[in-house]
């Protein structure tokens, strides 16, 4: 029985552990948009390493040539 439903629990009791329930909830989301933010984070530190590396001349010119000895050009 907790102990909001205890009818000779003191009221301050049942409130202090209403707001502790709630609390932990309340942790919990916290916790799992930090998470959230975190892969978001981490995938747009992926995109931009991979951008840069695609971007970078010297890749580029590579790239290039080989797209052209792949279709003849």
């Amino acid at each position: 029985m907790s102990l909001r439903d205890d009818p000779h629990a003191d009221p301050q009791d049942a409130r202090i552990a209403s707001l502790e329930t709630r609390l932990d909830h309340l942790e919990s989301l916290v916790e799992g948009l930090q998470d959230a933010v975190h892969r978001d984070s981490a995938r747009h530190e992926r995109e931009i390493r991979d951008l840069d590396e695609k971007t970078d001349p010297g890749q580029m010119s590579r790239s290039i040539a080989e797209h052209n000895r792949e279709h003849g050009l």
